[in-house]
């Protein structure tokens, strides 16, 4: 038997947070690369306009002024698509460099350790995909993101609506006419202090997922309605599809023929009036607060860090 040190040196190796992290000599660097770098084309042609249509508040009449901001403020909207499309340039690029350095990653699972490159790699994509993603949920085009997800390497099919949280596993496959309620979670990995398991992720036709609901590792068969808050598929559960399911793991509860078409149309539009209920506001409803300017100051804090 181990002594009491021995066994509290094991237990804080075992649980030590630290495994797996990426170095700071890379972290960093990819970190600010991935934040400021996209902003130098854009900041260069402001600069430039600037340069060539200098502000002149005391030379004009107030309709003149009127047209100078305007034009301004298009040119300042034609910069932030320029900005995004530099992130998503620079995110291919640094896809394909990490894919090269640490290989492509496959099902299965990973020492949570450093020297393990399958771990170092999906953790230093982590880093600077966070921000091309940001950058495009601000557009608020739906078929943009779509897009960026499909670039990542997810397969996702026709006339779909997504969730707000799909993770960016390139094993998650997404089939067509899904539907998902706004705080669904998609994922392809789970992670812990020991190991990091890469499973996939199925998602077949004409599937439809109510809010707070989610899977990982699990695979849904055609025709499946996924009802009830807290609702997840398990690591390994396959559903063969054609029914309702509920809870966790999932066990069905009725057929898909239960709902007429009418009823499916219906269970859908409820779904997406729960869409417009922010539920983390109705925790801090008694705080009252100018959302506009607390977006403002949040993102004066990410540029200016």
């Amino acid at each position: 038997p181990m002594s009491g040190k021995e066994e509290k040196n094991t237990i804080e190796k075992d649980h030590d947070i630290s495994k797996g992290r990426y170095p700071k000599t890379i972290a960093v660097p990819l970190f600010i690369a991935s934040a400021c770098i996209p902003f130098i084309p854009s900041t260069y042609l402001f600069y430039l306009y600037l340069y060539l249509y200098p502000i002149q508040l005391y030379s004009g009449t107030f309709l003149w002024m009127l047209y100078y901001f305007v034009q301004t403020g298009l040119v300042l909207y034609g910069l932030f698509w320029v900005t995004v499309s530099t992130s998503v340039l620079l995110t291919k690029i640094l896809d394909m460099a990490v894919t090269k350095k640490y290989g492509k990653l496959k099902v299965g699972s990973y020492s949570n350790e450093q020297s393990d490159p399958g771990m170092m790699g999906w953790r230093v994509r982590g880093i600077y995909r966070k921000f091309c993603t940001w950058y495009i949920e601000m557009t608020r085009f739906k078929f943009l993101r779509i897009w960026l997800l499909r670039m990542y390497g997810l397969k996702i099919g026709k006339n779909v609506t997504l969730g707000r949280y799909i993770l960016e596993d390139p094993f998650i496959e997404i089939g067509n006419n899904v539907f998902m309620g706004r705080n669904t979670i998609i994922s392809g990995h789970l992670i812990d202090h020991h190991k990091l398991t890469i499973n996939r992720t199925i998602i077949g036709n004409n599937v439809i997922m109510d809010n707070f609901t989610g899977c990982v590792g699990t695979s849904f068969g055609d025709n499946s309605i996924i009802l009830g808050k807290y609702t997840c598929g398990i690591r390994g559960q396959t559903l063969k599809g054609d029914g309702i399911y509920k809870g966790t793991p999932l066990k069905k509860v009725g057929a898909y023929s239960d709902f007429t078409p009418e009823q499916i149309k219906n269970l859908k539009n409820m779904i997406k009036s729960h869409n417009k209920f922010d539920y983390r506001e109705e925790r801090v409803e008694a705080i009252e607060r100018n959302k506009w300017w607390l977006r403002f100051f949040k993102t004066l804090v990410v540029i200016i860090g």
